[in-house]
């Protein structure tokens, strides 16, 4: 498998989602519900991950693992799609959220970073 780079990555998602007639306005909603769907994906690759580890089943992992990267590069393509289709640049939206948080403090609670009120 060829890696791509995030330009090739874009350009390649633009132009099979143009093909497929999905950059319009008003796909907006609709390609939000697949976000969803693919986000959801990631939770089952997740719990498969977890019970191959339980289970120390190499080949179980390593297909879960496979699971979890397509519903990781799922999600982004629906992503970069619904940044299309609402005329922003997935790039300037990851540079809006890493501006956001990169000053923010905060401490980690059961696994999760929770950050300080402001």
């Amino acid at each position: 498998m060829q890696r791509l780079s995030e330009e090739e990555f874009k350009e390649n998602v633009k132009a099979w989602a143009e093909e497929k007639g999905l950059l319009k306005f008003e796909n907006r909603f609709p390609q939000f519900a697949k976000v969803l769907e693919e986000v959801q994906e990631i939770i089952v690759a997740l719990n498969k991950v977890d019970r191959a580890l339980a289970e120390d089943n190499r080949s179980d992992y390593d297909e879960a693992r496979l699971l979890l990267s397509d519903a990781i590069g799922d999600s982004f393509v629906t992503l970069e799609i619904l940044s299309l289709q609402v005329n922003m640049s997935s790039i300037d939206c990851k540079t809006q959220a890493w501006n956001e948080i990169k000053g923010r403090t905060g401490k980690m609670i059961a696994g999760s970073f929770v950050k300080d009120k402001k």
